[in-house]
């Protein structure tokens, strides 16, 4: 494991009742033109149709900074989707890289070994000699109750990680808070965006069809962290789920330190994992 500053190891566990929003991993690689033409798609889904048999095409965005601020823009490829029938998982195709994204995490042997097959997969229907960027990034929506989400917050999360709303100077008086941070690795850097959002609602997009549950009405507190590595190396499943297993590892340790026991515990039902 690549250690995050003096943060130490954390053992495994789970959360009976864990409130993951999202999980990403993106694989990036050098473009393959081919990718854009829809009948070099074709073995492509052959392959993981059994896995993922929805299929539909979306246009890639990118992003434009106007004078009416930041807009999306349409780019000129195009991204496949390939979903289960559960609607929870969903596989993106781009020519330049692979993803995984779901709503309905069930633990890292589960979904490394998902990644892994679609790696296979592109591995050995389009070739590509490098890989650019792999990344695995969770994003935990902690749901603080309507009553008081304050107080359930300062029971949550460390006073590290709170800033000028874990003062009692300015608890009161702060309506919102959203704030970024990088940290640097042994290799590889992490990405934090944290916060507190009164308003509820989600930070994850919605897919077509899919309502807010009842329980995104709640006030909740952002912890999105999302563990990379951006340089070339040889295309490799082998080497993709080492390297997820790795970012797992550093998450883990990340929402130890950022979530307090008696929260994981009570609130989220941690159970340790002892194989």
């Amino acid at each position: 494991m690549a250690s995050i500053g003096k943060i130490p190891e954390a053992p495994r566990f789970r959360l009976e009742r864990h409130q993951l929003a999202q999980v990403v991993c993106q694989v990036r690689f050098s473009p393959i033109l081919t990718i854009q033409h829809d009948e070099t798609v074709i073995p492509f889904q052959d392959s993981i149709r059994g896995e993922y048999p929805r299929y539909m095409k979306t246009a890639a965005l990118g992003i434009a900074v106007t004078p009416a601020g930041i807009q999306p823009q349409p780019l000129a490829h195009n991204l496949h989707r390939f979903q289960d029938t559960t609607g929870v998982y969903t596989a993106v195709l781009s020519q330049d890289f692979i993803a995984l994204e779901t709503t309905s995490y069930v633990d890292i042997e589960d979904f490394a070994a998902r990644i892994a097959r679609l790696a296979a997969a592109v591995g050995e229907h389009f070739g590509p000699v490098e890989m650019t960027r792999i990344g695995l990034r969770f994003v935990n929506e902690l749901r603080l109750g309507s009553e008081n989400p304050k107080h359930t917050m300062f029971e949550a999360i460390t006073p590290a990680l709170l800033g000028p709303i874990g003062t009692e100077d300015l608890a009161a008086a702060t309506l919102n808070m959203q704030q970024v941070f990088m940290l640097s690795g042994d290799g590889s850097n992490v990405l934090v965006r944290h916060g507190f959002s009164p308003e509820g609602g989600t930070t994850v997009e919605l897919q077509p069809g899919q309502q807010l549950d009842p329980r995104h009405a709640e006030p909740f507190y952002l912890l999105d962290i999302d563990a990379f590595i951006e340089e070339s190396k040889p295309f490799s499943v082998e080497g993709i789920e080492a390297h997820i297993r790795d970012f797992n590892d550093q998450v883990r340790a990340l929402f130890v330190w950022a979530v307090k026991p008696e929260f994981r515990k009570n609130a989220l039902g941690q159970v340790e994992v002892t194989a």
